[in-house]
């Protein structure tokens, strides 16, 4: 089973990309979770290597999604229980989220729950959205394929990408960006 960068030519890491996940050569009987953060480490493995800057927003619109279906959940607890009453249990719980709502009425409460649960949800469609038209505007093999001409124009080299292994080319991608910026700056 392939774990590491190293193990995938840039070839078969841009298969993976492109949705074959039987790159991976994972056992029969894993799941397909599994199989999802076996390409997501990939993928950040590589981002880390290549595109540091790329990885930290791509991270960062991770965690976002991620805040926003923790409070989406939260919200949804405290919605189910002030419908049961528990309206000093919702307010606990608001409040140490850093809601300051001591002062409102129970109505106002279950109002103010409601209201942040719909922006919630809006929030998490508008950025899942967001998400999803960035990967449907871009075709992963014409991407590599004009970058791996930039890389040979610069360098001046032939790449093989059947042969290459993908860290390798991702370190040629960070030292490309590397020199680009340098000639940028020299001028």
């Amino acid at each position: 089973m392939i774990t590491r960068l190293d193990q995938l030519t840039i070839a078969e890491f841009i298969e993976l990309l492109s949705g074959n996940i039987d790159i991976l050569q994972a056992p029969v009987g894993t799941s397909n979770t599994e199989r999802t953060l076996m390409v997501r480490n990939l993928v950040i493995a590589y981002k880390e290597i290549a595109d540091d800057s790329g990885l930290k927003s791509y991270l960062s619109n991770a965690d976002e999604i991620l805040k926003l279906r923790m409070a989406e959940i939260m919200y949804k607890i405290c919605l189910n229980l002030s419908s049961l009453r528990e309206y000093e249990r919702v307010r606990e719980i608001l409040e140490e989220y850093g809601v300051n709502c001591g002062s409102m009425s129970d109505q106002r409460l279950t109002a103010e729950i409601k209201s942040r649960l719909e922006h919630t949800i809006y929030s998490l469609k508008m950025l899942q959205e967001d998400t999803i038209q960035n990967r449907q505007n871009h075709d992963i093999r014409k991407e590599f394929d004009s970058q791996t001409a930039s890389l040979m124009a610069f360098f001046k080299f032939q790449i093989d990408t059947s042969s290459m292994t993908a860290s390798l080319y991702a370190h040629l991608v960070a030292r490309f960006q590397r020199e680009i910026k340098a000639l940028r700056t020299t001028k």
